[in-house]
Order: structure tokens, then C-alpha cells, then sequence
């Protein structure tokens, strides 16, 4: 159950950052800024299929 909480967590601050990357990017205007809220984005999916593989143990 702990490592339930941990994926959880981690997706909870990745979308977190995401939504902070966004509005920086769209301040800034900067392409680099959100290709790393991309990255991000494609780091949640990531820890998404990790969290179903976990549950179903």
C-alpha cells in the first residue's frame, strides 16, 4: 500500500508542475519551457501504467 501512496503522490506533484510549467511557457513565451511540461505531461503517463501495475499485484 505504501508504494500506492508514493506513485499517487508523484502523480499528484508531476500535474502539479505541469500547470506551472504551462503558465511560465505561455508567460514567457518560451518553446523550452513547455517541451519540459511535454516531458512531463509524458512522465505522468509513465507513472499511470506503473500505478495499474502496482494495484494489480
Amino acid at each position: 500500500m505504501e508504494c500506492v501512496v508514493t506513485y499517487e503522490a508523484t502523480l499528484g506533484w508531476s500535474v502539479v508542475g505541469i500547470a506551472v510549467l504551462a503558465a511560465a511557457a505561455i508567460s514567457a513565451r518560451s518553446v523550452a519551457l513547455a517541451g519540459f511540461g511535454l516531458e512531463s505531461l509524458i512522465e505522468i503517463g509513465v507513472h499511470r501504467g506503473d500505478l495499474g501495475a502496482v494495484r494489480h499485484r
